[in-house]
């Protein structure tokens, strides 16, 4: 008889436990799979050296060489950054010419 008061009380717990967890909300994984397959967004903006002296840019990891009075489009993702890897009269060596963001997307950049 004891037995069966035993076993009778640890289903209870059991159950009690237990519901908890049958009522709990799913874990959503679709935010991170959608983050992680996500195409990243190219922007297209033309840079051009106004100067008399030729620049070299940094774009990303890539080294560009900028002549005098050249122009050049280039398509790159959003956040990369452009950074002088020389100085020129106006541009110092390691400054940031601009971040790239989807509102440069078609626009020119003159450096002088």
């Amino acid at each position: 008889m004891k037995i069966q008061k035993l076993l009778a009380s640890a289903a209870v717990v059991a159950v009690l436990l237990t519901s908890p967890a049958i009522y709990a909300a799913p874990t959503s994984l679709h935010a991170p799979l959608h983050a992680m397959f996500a195409k990243e967004k190219i922007v297209k903006l033309s840079l051009r050296n106004s100067s008399v002296s030729s620049v070299e840019l940094k774009v990303g990891e890539n080294l560009v060489t900028l002549a005098a009075g050249q122009t050049i489009t280039l398509s790159l993702p959003v956040g990369t950054r452009i950074v002088a890897n020389s100085s020129t009269s106006t541009v110092q060596a390691g400054s940031l010419i601009t971040e790239v963001s989807k509102e440069l997307s078609g626009v020119v950049l003159t450096m002088k």
